[in-house]
């Protein structure tokens, strides 16, 4: 059951078997992915809904397929008006639900499995990552234009950059959907721009700043900003161990502190504020300004 509850109208519960992911299409229109079940047997469908209305429709249904096995992931494009993922989930192929026209497109190979999408802020694109089940860790990764389906096979290219290194493909682009956000054990964090292909070492560049004392053999990990020109940095790779929060250009060559926090926390979408966590358990909001002037601008 999904749950929205507007200040307003009220509560509104939407159920349709196993709600597994949704994105909002409007302020008054939702899309989702679902997961029926009858006796031993599932089924995965997407459908969209209006809040003021009493019937979903469906957009895709896939395959019947036994109910014993459930690991779906579902990557909704920012704007919701896409998701992909792959179906079957162990063995399938990548999917790509087009919700507003009702279209489905199959891209990149059979008998894969889920590694990673990245959606670019714009929805335009999708940076598509999977492995052969069974296969000898050989990636296939692919780069998907959302509203005309075609497809660019990056797959060497990133198999030799990162085939050995863990890499960890984040969901999230730059704000400005110049780059991709790649995460190694090995190198630390890297910026992927698909087409044409060019890589930024940013964990490695940033490694030598006196402001970002590496603690961990992990690297410095990027992470989204919602500012143009910059990205987020993880000191040790990992999110306990890196209370102060920093900002960077793409090219590495300023960075400044931008928060802290041990727990959970979230920027504005403006990028001017930041909601954390506090002691006992109290979110507390702070003014981060206009920190990327002193960045972005030479």
């Amino acid at each position: 059951m999904l749950v929205i509850v507007d200040p307003d109208s009220g509560r509104t519960e939407l159920r349709d078997g196993v709600i597994t992911s949704f994105a909002w299409l409007s302020d008054t229109q939702v899309a989702y992915c679902a997961r029926r079940v009858e006796g031993a047997i599932q089924r995965r469908v997407v459908c969209r809904r209006r809040l003021d209305g009493r019937q979903a429709e469906l957009v895709a249904a896939f395959a019947q397929q036994l109910a014993d096995h459930y690991s779906w992931q579902e990557h909704w494009a920012p704007s919701g008006q896409f998701v992909i993922f792959v179906e079957p989930a162990l063995g399938g192929r990548f999917q790509a639900v087009n919700v507003a026209e009702a279209s489905t497109r199959a891209v990149g190979r059979s008998g894969v499995y889920d590694c990673g999408v990245a959606w670019f802020a714009d929805s335009n694109r999708a940076l598509c990552v999977s492995k052969g089940v069974g296969s000898n860790g050989v990636y296939e990764v692919i780069l998907l234009e959302s509203g005309t389906g075609g497809v660019v096979d990056h797959s060497n290219e990133f198999q030799e950059m990162f085939g050995d290194r863990s890499p960890r493909l984040e969901p999230a682009s730059t704000a400005d959907s110049e780059y991709a956000l790649v995460n190694c054990v090995v190198g630390g964090g890297y910026l992927v721009q698909p087409d044409p292909w060019r890589v930024i070492p940013l964990g490695q560049l940033l490694g030598a700043k006196p402001l970002l004392h590496k603690g961990s053999s992990n690297g410095l990990w990027l992470f989204q900003l919602p500012v143009p020109g910059c990205v987020g940095v993880l000191p040790t790779g990992n999110e306990e161990d890196s209370p102060i929060k920093y900002a960077a250009e793409y090219s590495g060559e300023r960075v400044l502190a931008l928060f802290e926090s041990r727990g959970c926390w979230a920027v504005s979408p403006n990028g001017g504020m930041v909601a954390t966590v506090g002691e006992g358990q109290r979110v507390e909001l702070r003014d981060l300004g206009k920190w990327w002037i002193s960045l972005i601008q030479p």
